[in-house]
């Protein structure tokens, strides 16, 4: 037995899953049918409990060989039906044992269609998974939770490289994905995945081709070093910003964010305002750029086709940064061009 407990004062019970342990986040939801476990890894949900709105979870187990990242970063997980015996042959476990494993805490059996209808009226809150029923106090206090310092948490303690003689680039880590490198990777392109609080003569002195700044977790204007860093980087090197990394590459340049009500989560239709096109593109974030407030020298690229917001930059001198993720897991592949795109500019 256990609680999911949200910050307006509602309360569900459910079944404890995984380590089972009392944990505090802020509760998002996300609508793809697949892809739980690259959701589970993925640094931009620090901090967070993550609500499936698909009924049935962990139909096709876990798979270690397709690990997005290098471990678990998110707070919590709630489903509806947890499924304990996969159907897919290259399952190396279930969802349930390898949570426990990784010292998850989840919590299934509780309406999680009711939690996203509060969720959508009165936007992403804090929450809580408990062991016993939450005191009114207890409650009153998730309002007032906050982890400000999330990028610290994810980043790397210090630079690694990839691949092989190509063309050397640096990458920026605000909590990266694999599924970020692995695209640049195929490229031929060398990476040199750099911490977090890299200094800008320290990106410099490097000698790298050109740079990208990362997805990750959080409010971007917590981000105030690496915001200075980034600004102090522009027009010395080819730039592209993905998640966290297209925002801070806002802010530097004089842009502004807010807070979207519910955020962004799983596959969402962008339009290419150059070409016309729509995309597919996976995306999981809750700011966005602030469209009166744009970056000194930019434009819009692709705007969100069902609320219109922001959802990429190109800059004068040719920078240019997404929102959402272009790489293809677990989501769509729609949008993979974007890093030729880059590798052509750097070239």
């Amino acid at each position: 037995m256990g609680y999911l407990a949200l910050a307006d004062g509602s309360i569900f019970e459910g079944k404890l899953i995984g380590a089972c342990q009392e944990r505090i986040g802020e509760v998002v939801f996300n609508t793809n049918m697949v892809g739980y476990q690259e959701s589970i890894v993925d640094p931009a949900n620090y901090g967070k409990i993550v609500v499936m709105t698909y009924p049935l979870i962990g139909n096709y187990g876990i798979n270690i060989e397709d690990m997005a990242g290098s471990k678990p970063c998110l707070s919590g997980l709630a489903v509806r039906e947890l499924c304990e015996i996969p159907s897919n042959w290259r399952a190396t476990g279930n969802l349930g044992d390898w949570l426990k494993e990784q010292n998850i805490t989840g919590i299934a059996n509780i309406d999680t269609r009711e939690i996203v209808k509060i969720l959508r009226e009165k936007g992403n809150m804090q929450g809580k998974i408990c062991t016993s029923l939450p005191s009114k106090q207890e409650l009153a206090s998730l309002a007032e939770y906050k982890d400000m310092d999330m990028v610290a948490k994810v980043t790397c303690k210090q630079l690694y490289t990839l691949g092989g003689q190509g063309v050397r680039l640096a990458v920026i880590d605000y909590g990266v994905s694999n599924n970020i490198l692995q695209p640049l990777l195929a490229q031929g392109a060398q990476l040199t995945v750099l911490p977090a609080s890299v200094s800008a003569q320290e990106v410099l002195a490097g000698g790298y081709k050109g740079l990208i700044l990362s997805s990750g977790p959080g409010n971007p204007k917590n981000c105030i070093k690496q915001i200075k860093t980034v600004g102090q980087l522009i027009d010395k090197l080819p730039i592209l910003g993905i998640g966290l990394g297209h925002q801070i590459l806002a802010l530097a340049t004089g842009g502004d964010t807010y807070k979207l009500k519910c955020g962004h989560g799983g596959a969402q239709s962008v339009k290419e305002l150059a070409t016309g096109k729509l995309y597919m593109a996976c995306q999981n974030h809750n700011y966005n750029i602030h469209p009166e407030r744009l970056p000194k020298g930019a434009k819009v690229s692709f705007v969100n086709w069902s609320d219109k917001s922001i959802e990429g930059l190109e800059y004068e001198n040719g920078n240019f940064s997404v929102q959402f993720y272009p790489y293809g897991g677990a989501g769509p592949n729609d949008a993979e061009h974007l890093f030729k795109k880059f590798m052509e500019m750097v070239k």
